[in-house]
């Protein structure tokens, strides 16, 4: 199970974050107020392999970018280029070993502390398990926010999109020089994409502007992102 959105993030590094957020609050100051010590155990072991897991998941998706620059590097370079070094990294397991169902007691351990005759909102607040009141977002003012960057060889550049509400797929838009207008790129659904561009002038690096327009329903919805400088290289 995965606890409720209204009160629970929704992406890793936000749910990290929120975690140890909250061990620190229930840990240091709540659990011995509303007499539930017997639970910091628990809940400090459940964080530290939770904010180790989410470390190690950071570190492989950038060593599988690494991994494909590598083969980039390997496969379209010219002969006689620098030797291309293999990226190391090294994963562990969480540290504690903690039993299956961290979100299951972590919702459980929240149902048992609002429940406590002493509990206040204020104290919900700080450890961020109060249900957050919130305004629906109107389609118009939906502006998703962009992250470019380039590889360093291959004329490739990868973007992350953010803040894409309720949209179903996006479009990295890019403007280059001399050209009429903004063309289409890429296509996606997920969080990123990789994005290849054939040079205007092979061998030379190129600047180019990028943005992404978010869609739904096969239609555009909200606003183009801000507009990024990327400089792809051969």
């Amino acid at each position: 199970m995965v606890p409720s959105q209204t009160w629970f993030p929704t992406n890793l590094a936000a749910r990290a974050a929120w975690y140890a957020n909250f061990t620190a609050q229930f840990v240091g100051t709540y659990a011995g107020m509303l007499g539930l010590t017997t639970y910091t155990g628990v809940i400090t072991k459940d964080n530290d392999d939770f904010q180790s897991i989410a470390a190690t998941r950071l570190a492989a998706k950038n060593f599988d970018r690494a991994v494909a620059d590598f083969l980039r590097e390997l496969t379209e370079a010219p002969i006689g280029s620098p030797q291309p070094v293999f990226p190391s990294e090294s994963f562990t397991a969480p540290p504690q070993g903690v039993a299956a169902g961290i979100f299951q007691r972590l919702d459980e351990l929240r149902t048992l502390i609002m429940a406590q005759p002493n509990y206040t909102e204020a104290m919900g607040t700080a450890m961020g398990i109060e249900t957050t009141k919130s305004t629906p977002i109107s389609p118009p003012s939906v502006k998703p926010t962009i992250v470019a960057e380039a590889a360093s060889t291959g004329y490739h550049f990868s973007v992350i999109a953010g803040n894409r509400q309720e949209a179903d797929q996006w479009r990295v838009m890019v403007l280059r020089k001399g050209a009429a207008g903004w063309v289409n790129a890429e296509t996606a659904t997920g969080k990123s994409v990789d994005v290849h561009l054939t040079p205007q002038v092979p061998g030379e690096p190129e600047q180019i502007q990028v943005r992404i327009q978010l869609r739904k329903n096969n239609e555009d919805y909200g606003q183009p992102s801000d507009i990024v400088y990327v400089t792809i290289n051969p």
